[in-house]
C-alpha cells in the first residue's frame, strides 16, 4: 500500500538499500520515476486473499511447470527503471533473474495486485503501463479488498487489453495466461466486508 514518495535516489541504490536488510528495520519501498515509494503494511482482508490465490493457483498449477511468488520478489522493467512488488506474481517456465541475488525478476507471465483505496489509482495506472511493456506479461489481476470485485486484463494477440469484471460469488474467472478457472467465491473465502 502507498504511503508516501520518499527521498530521490538512483536505481542501483535504491537495490542496494533493499538488500541490505534497512527494509526490516524501515520498511519495503518500491522504485519509479527515480523515487522511493513506501509501501504500509496490509490488512486482514488484504492477506486473506493474497492467500487465497496463492492457494488456488498452487492447487490448479502444481503440477505444471509455474512458479509462484507472494509479495516479496521484486519485478523489474530495466526500459523504465522501475522496481515492483506485486501481491503475487505466476512466472512461466524458469525465473529470468536480474542478477546473482535471485530477488528481482524479469519475466512475470500474471500478476494479482489486491487494492485497497490509497493503491488503486497507482495499482491501474502507472504500474499497469509499466508492467504492460514487459514481453512476457500477460494478463493483470486487480481485486478489491472491500468489495467482491476483480477485474481480469488479458493481453491479446492482436495487441489489444481484454477486461473482465466479476462481481458474483457464482462466477468463474478464467485466467487465460494459465488456461484455470477460479470461482470467486473461492478467492473471497473467510473475507469479511465491513458494512457501510
Amino acid at each position: 500500500m502507498i504511503a508516501t514518495l520518499a527521498l530521490t535516489d538512483t536505481a542501483q541504490k535504491y537495490l542496494e538499500n533493499e538488500r541490505k536488510n534497512l527494509r526490516e528495520s524501515v520498511g519495503k519501498y518500491e522504485f519509479l520515476d527515480n523515487h522511493s515509494i513506501f509501501m504500509s503494511g496490509a490488512t486482514t482482508n488484504h492477506n486473506i486473499i493474497c492467500h487465497n490465490w496463492n492457494g488456488l493457483l498452487w492447487y490448479h498449477l502444481r503440477d505444471k511447470d509455474y512458479l509462484i511468488a507472494q509479495a516479496d520478489l521484486r519485478v523489474h522493467n530495466p526500459e523504465k527503471n522501475s522496481f515492483f512488488y506485486p501481491d503475487l506474481v505466476v512466472i512461466a517456465n524458469e525465473p529470468a533473474y536480474l542478477d546473482e541475488e535471485f530477488d528481482t525478476i524479469l519475466n512475470p507471465l500474471l500478476i494479482v495486485e489486491v487494492l485497497s483505496e490509497a493503491t488503486e489509482a497507482y495499482d491501474r495506472g502507472k504500474k499497469f503501463t509499466i508492467y504492460r511493456q514487459l514481453p512476457s506479461f500477460r494478463e493483470y489481476v486487480l481485486v478489491a479488498q472491500n468489495a467482491m470485485s476483480v477485474d481480469v486484463y488479458f493481453h491479446k494477440a492482436n495487441g489489444d487489453w481484454q477486461i473482465n469484471s466479476f462481481t458474483q460469488p457464482n462466477d468463474m474467472i478464467h485466467l487465460q495466461s494459465l488456461d484455470i478457472q477460479l470461482k470467486l467465491a473461492d478467492i473471497y473465502a473467510k473475507v469479511k466486508f465491513v458494512e457501510e
